[in-house]
């Protein structure tokens, strides 16, 4: 098994305890403090960590799972067929990779996840890390992975000399893929079943806003619907729906697939800091681009979340998860990931979309939709312990605005990311945002598939 701590997010869990020394230092109650922490941040934080701070609960550990930062589309070419204006071509990095203001978002979450820590006890206020205080662990598939945990490390404990470890093999992580044999015929009519047996209603569902991505693109010249329906004339929303098997896992295509992936590359110009025609070809703004963006949360729900492909490609992650919050605890879990009070994985978002699907977690962020998957984001869990010695865990989501990663300065007390305490179905307390230790890893265990787990190796 596995342990890893995502030291990027924790600071969510000690933000609140900042915001509210600064908000009301004089204040006489945590009552007379509510009002005005939760005018300065509309989320979950300070109701929760006030009623830590009441029950006498104390943060022993995060355990996290973060996408990678800001990058450029995997393949320009491949989108660029469906525009009739060019894609922004100074991203200034190869197609696919972290891009320098991706990595310095992810370092400035970083800084400020270290301060927060540093407030709880996680992590020294100064200097560089104590063996055992933070491990970070990247998917070695892709550059941007390794090279987002590399900017975490370096905003966390600057000029220490760290660096984020991933496997040297030349084959894929298992603990970020699905590499285990599946039956790939019995995902597709699981897929299929979810969707409601056929592709019609997400054609019909998808329509509205196909027809706005349609717009903003200029879509569809003639060589592209010769090519894909045999018609000199198409729609994003005509082309052809698929399923089908790649690898142990599936791969999809159609309207709304390609779809949500064209929206996504709006929302990473956005992100980026792109202005003007640089970001949708100047033809819808930040609001616009949320709207497109409901393809790809919808690809996301439909699709990866299917439970049955979300345990072929999450049960592992999820598994580690719990080893590691299980290690704060105190139970040691042989083949687990190294000590850390902080351990960051840093994936991609078909990775967080397959834990939050097998453990039915939903977030819903400011500017974004629910369950969208913003670079630098991170899914993860907290682990509590209370005046006796009880321990508790807590889901979390937490990320930067898209405003935030737009404008691309610090994060500070006036300037601070999001964070949700997410209800997990089965936990005990604060209508399921709050689960004892043993119920969490009761209700992990009985969603992981077996079969798709396996040792990881950290070397």
């Amino acid at each position: 098994m596995n342990r890893w701590f995502l030291a990027s997010r924790l600071s969510r869990g000690l933000l609140p305890l900042l915001l509210l020394a600064a908000a009301s230092p004089v204040a006489s109650s945590a009552e007379a403090q509510v009002p005005t922490v939760v005018a300065e941040i509309p989320y979950d934080p300070p109701v929760d960590v006030i009623g830590d701070a009441l029950a006498g609960l104390t943060l022993q550990k995060a355990v996290l799972l973060m996408r990678h930062g800001v990058r450029p589309p995997t393949s320009t070419p491949k989108f660029q067929i469906y525009a009739d204006a060019p894609f922004p071509s100074d991203w200034g990095v190869p197609d696919g990779d972290l891009t320098a203001p991706g990595a310095a978002l992810v370092s400035t979450i970083g800084t400020f996840d270290r301060a927060a820590y540093a407030v709880q006890g996680l992590l020294p206020a100064s200097g560089c890390p104590r063996p055992g205080d933070m491990f970070v662990w990247a998917n070695n598939a892709d550059e941007r992975t390794e090279a987002t945990g590399q900017a975490l490390v370096q905003g966390l404990f600057p000029g220490c000399g760290l660096h984020a470890g991933y496997s040297a093999s030349s084959t894929a992580d298992p603990l970020f893929t699905a590499p285990y044999p599946e039956d790939t015929a019995a995902l597709s009519d699981a897929v299929l079943a979810h969707i409601g047996g056929s592709f019609q209603p997400i054609q019909a569902g998808a329509a509205a806003v196909l027809s706005d991505l349609n717009r903003v693109l200029g879509c569809c010249s003639t060589a592209l619907c010769q090519s894909a329906i045999g018609a000199p004339a198409c729609t994003i929303a005509s082309l052809p729906y698929a399923i089908t098997p790649s690898g142990n896992t599936l791969s999809f295509t159609g309207g709304l697939l390609t779809g949500s992936s064209l929206a996504e590359i709006f929302e990473l110009e956005y992100a980026n800091g792109f202005t003007g025609t640089d970001v949708a070809f100047g033809r819808t703004g930040e609001a616009g681009i949320r709207s497109l963006m409901r393809l790809y949360t919808a690809k996301y729900r439909l699709f990866d979340r299917t439970p049955a492909l979300a345990r072929a490609t999450g049960s592992n992650l999820a598994l580690q998860m719990l080893d590691a919050i299980e290690g704060g605890a105190g139970t040691i879990v042989p083949g687990g990931p190294p000590a850390g009070r902080v351990t960051i994985f840093v994936g991609n978002d078909t990775t967080q979309s397959a834990v939050g699907g097998l453990l039915n977690l939903d977030w819903h962020q400011q500017s974004f939709n629910t369950d969208d998957m913003p670079p630098g984001g991170a899914l993860g869990f907290e682990l509590l312990k209370d005046r006796v010695g009880r321990f508790f865990v807590r889901p979390v989501f937490v990320t930067m605005t898209l405003d935030q990663m737009h404008a691309g300065k610090p994060l500070r007390l006036n300037n601070v990311p999001l964070y949700e305490g997410l209800a997990l179905p089965g936990c005990e307390y604060r209508g399921g945002r709050l689960c004892s230790l043993s119920r969490f890893a009761s209700i992990v265990t009985a969603s992981i598939q077996p079969s798709a787990t396996g040792p990881i190796s950290y070397r």
